[in-house]
């Protein structure tokens, strides 16, 4: 008989029974406090934040339970960096436990896709690892190859503009083999986490291409450390 291998935490890297052990579930950090209504960027005060306003992104709306600190962050770098797929199920079970109290409608779940050649390297695509365990919670279909991933882009780089970046994702999505599947549904569009939001809302405007009704992005955590105001009344940016 073999022995069974020991859970990796993978807030804080311990070897024990969880993925998440109680230490680290008790220390993530919610996304609290005022929101974009639109992002969930964090905002100084509750409203629709100055860039959703002027150039709103493709997705109705995105919702994260975490802010991307702390454990947080720690647990998303295992997944995506240090080779902790298996983490997948229990970081998703959270996000399915704050999708239900946001109560929104929902038909089919699609992962955010990653470049064939970047999954070859990391041997598997986190969102995807997350998207399968969540959809099987909520009862909700699973499209796992609505759109692809048409063009390589480099990863995010520290203290990239929001425009570069949004330039940079420009048509980086194609619709996929699994297309049908998502004609006349509102779509939960899965990642691991959000900066600016640019990949989230091109991964969004391609199912709108091929026939959503709406895409609503559900991310693990949500990176929001900069707090930029809200839009003013008048449209002032």
């Amino acid at each position: 008989m073999g022995l069974a291998c020991p859970a990796v935490c993978a807030g804080c890297g311990t070897a024990g029974d969880a993925f998440l052990c109680e230490r680290c579930l008790a220390a993530l950090p919610r996304a609290d406090g005022p929101r974009c209504s639109r992002c969930w960027d964090a905002l100084a005060a509750p409203g629709l934040c100055r860039h959703c306003a002027g150039r709103p992104p493709g997705f109705d709306m995105l919702r994260s339970p975490f802010a991307l600190e702390g454990v947080a962050r720690e647990a998303v770098h295992r997944l995506k960096y240090g080779g902790l797929a298996a983490a997948g199920p229990a970081l998703a079970e959270r996000m399915a436990a704050a999708w239900r109290d946001w109560d929104v409608t929902i038909d089919i779940v699609v992962p955010t896709p990653l470049h064939p050649r970047r999954q070859r390297i990391r041997g598997y695509n986190q969102a995807a690892v997350l998207a399968r365990p969540l959809a099987s919670a909520l009862g909700i279909p699973l499209a796992h190859d609505a759109i692809r991933r048409s063009r390589a882009t480099p990863p995010l780089a520290a203290g990239e503009g929001r425009d570069a970046r949004w330039q940079a994702l420009d048509r980086a999505f194609a619709p996929g083999p699994g297309r049908t599947a998502i004609a006349g549904r509102r779509v939960l569009l899965i990642d691991d986490v959000a900066t600016t939001g640019a990949t989230l809302s091109a991964g969004a405007e391609t199912l709108r291409a091929v026939g959503a009704t709406g895409v609503i992005a559900l991310v693990f955590a949500r990176d929001g450390s900069a707090a930029p105001s809200p839009a003013s009344p008048d449209g002032d940016r």
